[in-house]
């Protein structure tokens, strides 16, 4: 047996190295990522399972084959109704409403066909949810332009250039206008924060779809 202490060098109990030689590693399924910096802590000690993904491939590597699907839709949760479709299997209001939510908040309703029909399964109004979604998501004030930076943000490697990409969506041009000048003084020292080569801010439209 072994012993287990805490970080600040206190006796926890033991490990005997039967457990040690038998431990299972945890397994995952990667949703909406397949990005190694993506991904949860420790992911390349866990057994990844299936990859369910609409973004780039990039370099995650895995113990053996996997399940891997990607498709150049608008939100994963677009690929997760066709999956629910494909098995026969019946979405539940409270599921269809977060994956419309999803779809509405990812991308603006682009895949406005998957969207209706659980909105349609939820009993919601989809116009009335979206307006709502779009109000909330624009009520920025109080915040930090630290806060702002990385409420929607995601980090990429590209010919070993590290760089982050943040978002913003707003209803009101003046807003955005606010959070311009806010987030662009604070974008160098999020940069170097991060470790990044580049970070870029993207400030989005809703009502212009800009």
């Amino acid at each position: 047996d072994f012993p287990i202490l805490d970080e600040a060098g206190n006796f926890l109990g033991f490990i005997s190295r039967r457990r040690l030689l038998n431990s299972r590693r945890k397994q995952v399924i990667l949703v909406d990522h397949n990005e190694k910096n993506q991904a949860v802590d420790g992911v390349e000690e866990a057994e990844v399972l299936e990859i369910i993904d609409h973004h780039r491939l990039s370099s995650i590597e895995t113990m053996g084959p996997v399940f891997f699907r990607n498709q150049p839709v608008g939100c994963t949760a677009t690929i997760v109704y066709q999956m629910y479709q494909e098995e026969g299997v019946e979405v539940e209001p409270v599921i269809a409403s977060l994956l419309c939510s999803a779809i509405i908040s990812d991308t603006l309703m682009l895949d406005e066909r998957s969207a209706r029909k659980l909105a349609e399964i939820a009993g919601i109004d989809i116009e009335k949810l979206a307006l709502e979604m779009f109000n909330a998501g624009s009520n920025l004030k109080g915040k930090t332009a630290e806060e702002i930076c990385f409420l929607d943000f995601k980090q990429f490697t590209v010919n070993d250039i590290n760089f982050g990409v943040g978002q913003i969506s707003s209803m009101s041009a003046e807003e955005l206008r606010e959070i311009k000048t806010e987030v662009s003084a604070y974008l160098e020292q999020a940069r170097k924060t991060q470790g990044l080569d580049m970070i870029f801010f993207m400030l989005t439209n809703i009502v212009a779809e800009s």
